[in-house]
């Protein structure tokens, strides 16, 4: 039995060329007319792959069958026993290639069906059982007010405070102006001073004085005014230079006052250069009043008092002591004046 090597299929001929080891190729015909003498096994393949299997001296051929491609098969015998299976041998694993990208995310699903309803609470206390809110009880009626404790002593008078120096001798404080060249048009004011302290103009306005550069040609007279209101006058005889006050009453100048003194009604032409001096006393009088005293503190409050309700006085009330003339409908108060004690009524 010869030897087998190898074998080729031609594409699509279905012819086999097998080699040996001590003849040539030997090509297969299409149909083979010889018969098998000795078994094909192909456990490799799976399926039987031949019709015919001639054998010759150097050579042996086959006719196949189910075989479409193209390939090399090897052919090998043993005792008589050939077996056929694919040359081809598969080839190493190649490397992992590169991951490919995600592909998009599929639509959401469905939503699942309910779950199923869990089991019902456990029921409530019954209301019935609840007894109702009982009544609101009545607001209790108000007490009575007591009655207002008498008014306290009154604490003793604080000390007088010093008196500044001078006391009993008059301090004079000057009022002076100039008017220059000839005097305004009738009433016009040549003089309008605002007080700053509290001044006293006495009557005549003693030490005063009045003079002009330039004396009038007729009789004149000008008004003195406090707060518009005339209080005096300065008047000058024709053809003098020196003139006088007419000051009948004592005069208060307070601080915020205005002391004015008018032109004169009618004008004269011939008046000018006018120069005065009005002497007044400083605070009420020419006395300055000293500081006054801080006040004494107030003295401790009396006990309560109490509220006698009859048609009649009470017969021996004590001091602050209240009585209600209950027929009368007025409250009385048994107050002690420093002179005598009586019921005075309470406004």
């Amino acid at each position: 039995m010869p030897t087998i090597q190898s074998a080729r299929i031609q594409p699509g001929t279905g012819k086999v060329t097998f080699t040996n080891e001590t003849g040539p190729p030997v090509t297969t015909p299409t149909a083979p007319a010889q018969q098998p003498s000795f078994a094909v096994q192909t456990p490799s393949l799976g399926v039987p792959l031949y019709d015919n299997v001639i054998e010759t001296d150097n050579r042996v051929i086959l006719s196949l069958r189910n075989l479409t491609g193209a390939g090399d098969i090897i052919v090998s015998s043993n005792n008589g026993v050939v077996t056929i299976s694919s040359a081809s041998t598969p080839g190493p694993t190649g490397p992992v290639g590169q991951q490919g990208y995600n592909g998009p995310t599929g639509p959401t699903g469905a939503v699942g069906l309910p779950g199923p309803r869990g089991p019902a609470g456990q029921a409530g206390m019954d209301a019935s059982l609840i007894g109702p809110t009982g009544p609101t009880g009545t607001r209790g009626s108000t007490g009575p007010t007591g009655g207002a404790g008498a008014t306290g002593a009154l604490g003793p008078t604080g000390p007088t405070g010093p008196v500044s120096a001078g006391f009993g001798v008059p301090s004079y404080y000057d009022i002076t102006g100039y008017w220059r060249g000839q005097l305004p048009a009738d009433s016009e004011p040549i003089h309008y001073q605002s007080i700053g302290q509290m001044l006293t103009l006495s009557p005549g306005l003693p030490g005063s004085r009045v003079v002009c550069r330039s004396a009038p040609t007729n009789n004149i007279s000008m008004n003195l005014r406090q707060n518009n209101t005339i209080i005096g006058s300065i008047r000058f005889n024709a053809a003098s230079t020196a003139g006088s006050f007419l000051f009948t009453s004592q005069v208060a100048l307070l601080p915020g006052d205005i002391l004015q003194i008018d032109s004169p009604t009618p004008p004269d032409v011939s008046l000018g250069g006018l120069s005065w001096t009005i002497v007044s006393e400083q605070g009420s009088g020419g006395v300055l009043t000293g500081f006054t005293g801080a006040q004494g503190v107030i003295g401790p409050t009396g006990p309560p008092g109490s509220i006698v309700v009859s048609d009649t006085a009470p017969s021996s009330p004590t001091p602050n002591s209240l009585w209600w003339d209950s027929a009368g409908g007025r409250l009385y108060l048994w107050y002690n004046d420093g002179n005598s004690t009586q019921w005075v009524l309470v406004r």
